[in-house]
């Protein structure tokens, strides 16, 4: 991962997962197109230290940073998915923005959802205890029984666009490379009772977000999940573009926003970002879980 650099989270909304990106010693900037929202995600986000987080009012079609500024741009929420016709611009800007070396962590929704059926017709507590069984004899029984429709309550497909796995690899192009791909909850889907049940027993609820990455991750998970995120990385290049050091941190004529709506930023201290997988990180993977 690209040092020193900062971190993005666009389309932040209410700023629900920004606690779990960038790292403690990196500023992490929320964009948004609502002011209310940023105002939630700033009350919300209030007992953090002050270089922690940032708040921007942007639209993901024209984004007010310099190029190359950010580490990592993180796009959870589905905001590709509402994106309608603009999505190729809303790529380009976060393709622009990102550093070489850098990466992106988006969520996308390719289909409805699903479930295990084994999992599914097990009672709750069962299921419970089920998933501290080896992996290769769970996931076995798991994949030999397969899978059914299992639609997110929450999302109604009227209201976004569906975006596959390989039309968004396809939009980002050759310049990117996977880093690696997971399917949000294919094994118990969004049912309420048997997550509830999960939850009761931290052991058990560790155990499930694990079964979920392990499953998650065959490429057979990714046409009809409710979600998947994807991670990319952008290879170096020699011409890499200015350091925000040289280049400032805004394009010319925008506004910029810390705490105080009066203030502007001010530079932070280097960071390291941990030498994770960004998904692979349970600060990443364990709150897109939790949302349900």
């Amino acid at each position: 991962m690209t040092e020193g650099r900062w971190s993005l989270d666009l389309g932040s909304g209410p700023g629900r997962f920004s606690p779990w990106i960038g790292s403690p010693r990196r500023t992490t900037v929320l964009a948004d197109l609502s002011r209310e929202m940023l105002r939630t995600a700033a009350k919300a986000l209030r007992r953090s230290p002050p270089t922690r987080f940032a708040f921007a009012r942007a639209d993901a079609r024209r984004l007010p940073f310099r190029p190359g500024f950010f580490a990592e741009v993180v796009v959870l929420g589905n905001l590709l998915g509402v994106a309608g016709a603009s999505l190729p611009e809303v790529v380009a800007e976060i393709e622009r923005t990102v550093a070489a070396g850098g990466r992106v962590l988006i969520e996308i929704v390719p289909g409805a959802g699903e479930r295990s059926i084994y999992l599914g017709r097990l009672p709750p507590r069962t299921v419970r205890r089920l998933v501290r069984a080896p992996w290769t004899w769970l996931t076995t029984r798991i994949e030999t029984e397969g899978f059914r429709p299992a639609r997110d309550p929450s999302r109604s497909s009227r209201e976004f666009r569906r975006i596959s796995v390989d039309e968004i690899l396809g939009l980002f192009g050759s310049a990117w490379e996977p880093r690696e791909i997971v399917a949000v909850a294919p094994a118990l889907g969004f049912d309420p009772t048997r997550l509830e049940a999960m939850r009761e027993d931290s052991a058990s609820w560790a155990r499930l977000l694990d079964l979920e990455e392990r499953i998650g991750r065959s490429p057979a998970r990714w046409r009809e999940a409710a979600a998947v995120l994807v991670a990319l990385e952008r290879r170096a290049s020699p011409a890499a573009p200015d350091t925000p050091a040289q280049a400032g941190w805004l394009s010319e004529g925008e506004g910029f926003s810390t705490r105080s709506s009066a203030s502007t930023i001010r530079a932070a201290s280097s960071a390291s970002r941990r030498a994770s997988s960004v998904v692979g990180a349970r600060a990443t993977a364990t709150p897109s879980r939790r949302s349900r």
